[in-house]
């Protein structure tokens, strides 16, 4: 027997329980040993009946002194009755369907019994409560299960497979990186996850698994990374983008010229740029963008930048004719609405190079659309996009240097996760005199209030939007807020 062994070498699981185990993706003794606790039972610390709460779950130790028959309530389920004392006061324990861990008690023998408690004058009761002898270890492991499977029966398979195979896990870590971080070895680590001695030992555990999770997480991001940092780009000459900056009529912020030049200094490489640019609402990432692609015209290319919605691609395309138009710098839209005459021409524009500039939709990574010197991608709100789109819009360069633009406030973790192949910047300076941002969370029950604060900002003569998942409700729409209808209830109430 091995830690490749099936189940159905361990004793106790046979074919139609290794079917069970197999919905949880284990189907050999490594992969049981690697199933690891979602957390413990804690019973160090069991209590006499008298000192339990039943604010919350409890240890209590006592010894069984009687157990009645087990009888049916309903078709289903049954009912049976056990009593137990700690000497000073007595515990009644109703089981339904328990009749096999009630049949296991043994009277005279002492039990921890784990579970919800309600005091009563003569002592307290439980409902089914976890049934541990009291020779067994101090944390109790509760496993991910599915129909079929007790954390009972997985922790009795468990203890099989260490006795059989414990000795045959492999270390996965040097003895430098152990040393270095103080790390206990792997072995060591999986026997006390899921058993451990106390719990200096399950927090050693712990951290040796962690330790190799993160470890393995970050070389695998590292591999994503390099994947395709080839130095296969293009590289732009280091050329001032002062002058633009200039224009602007406002001072960039620290954080703006921090970015602005950590995307400059990757552009300038042959090795093709990957950058998330994350920031709240009007941290200025839009201007930091502006200025990338005027760092590209300068150099004789093109950019492009695909946003979500058309709304967002024509207010880029306007935004950015006003900073691009004293230089000269011609910007074009592309989206699906257009009419073909208009789309033609601008594709025909973007083909020439005449058009350095483009916003558009999905609209860009259509086959027809090819440009003359595509430098630099930019999607705004790329969790919006697939990987597929970028990569399709990609291919219309030679190895383009990419921008990505986020205002959902993403730890640097999880940006790792979903963005592992893009190096981050971060906007978390806002310009000077920018009204703050302040957002509300607003349960269902107080809608009404929110559209009565709304309607008071309209009557000042200010404008609201309401965003809403559908335009218009068909018959095979789920059952969210369409925005035909709310706006016509909202009519419907001034």
């Amino acid at each position: 027997m091995d830690l490749s062994s099936p189940l159905t070498s361990l004793k106790g699981v046979g074919e139609k329980r290794q079917k069970v185990y197999s919905k949880l993706g284990i189907n050999n003794i490594g992969e049981l040993l690697e199933h690891y606790p979602r957390g413990y039972l804690d019973h160090t610390g069991s209590l006499l009946i008298k000192d339990a709460s039943d604010e919350h779950p409890c240890a209590i130790r006592a010894t069984v002194t009687q157990k009645s028959p087990t009888r049916p309530i309903r078709k289903g389920l049954t009912v049976s009755k056990v009593r137990a004392t700690d000497m000073e006061r007595d515990l009644l324990i109703t089981f339904f369907n328990g009749k096999y861990t009630v049949d296991a008690l043994e009277i005279g023998e002492e039990y921890i019994f784990y579970g919800d408690f309600t005091k009563r004058l003569t002592g307290g009761e439980m409902n089914s409560p976890v049934v541990i002898k009291t020779e067994e270890s101090g944390f109790l492991p509760q496993y991910p299960l599915t129909e079929g499977l007790s954390s009972k029966m997985v922790s009795t398979q468990m203890k099989t497979a260490l006795e059989n195979c414990g000795s045959l896990i492999k270390e996965t870590l040097s003895t430098e990186i152990l040393e270095k971080y103080n790390l206990c070895s792997k072995a060591e680590a999986i026997r006390n996850i899921h058993f451990p001695s106390g719990e200096e030992a399950l927090e050693k555990a712990k951290k040796r698994l962690i330790f190799e999770e993160f470890l393995a997480f970050t070389l695998g991001m590292s591999l994503v990374k390099g994947k395709n940092r080839t130095a296969d780009g293009n590289a732009f000459d280091n050329l001032s983008t002062e002058e633009f900056e200039k224009s602007l009529g406002f001072e960039l912020t620290g954080a703006q010229k921090r970015v602005i030049a950590e995307c400059k200094k990757d552009m300038c490489s042959a090795v093709p740029m990957s950058r998330l640019i994350q920031g709240d609402v009007g941290s200025g990432k839009t201007a930091v963008a502006a200025s990338c692609m005027f760092f590209a015209a300068k150099n004789g290319f093109q950019s492009a930048m695909m946003a979500p919605t058309e709304v967002l691609a024509n207010q880029h395309k306007a935004t950015l004719e006003k900073m691009f138009e004293p230089f000269g710098i011609k910007v074009g839209v592309l989206t699906g609405s257009m009419k073909a005459s208009e789309k033609n021409a601008v594709k025909a524009a973007i083909k020439s190079g005449e058009i350095t500039v483009v916003t558009g939709t999905h609209a860009l990574i259509q086959e027809d659309v090819e440009f003359k010197n595509l430098g630099l991608i930019i999607t705004d709100e790329q969790h919006r996009f697939g990987v597929r789109q970028r990569t399709a819009l990609g291919k219309k360069g030679n190895a383009p240097h990419t921008i990505v633009m986020s205002a959902t406030p993403i730890p640097r973790t999880l940006a790792f996760v979903l963005y592992g192949d893009l190096d981050v910047s971060v906007l978390d300076e806002m310009p000077k005199n920018r009204i703050p941002v302040k957002t509300y969370l607003v349960t269902p029950e107080l809608s009404q209030r929110a559209f009565n604060f709304v309607r008071n900002f309209a009557k000042e003569g200010k404008q609201s939007y309401i965003i809403c998942p559908l335009v218009e409700r068909n018959e095979d729409s789920l059952p969210l807020e369409a925005a035909a209808d709310l706006a016509e209830q909202i009519a419907g109430q001034e």
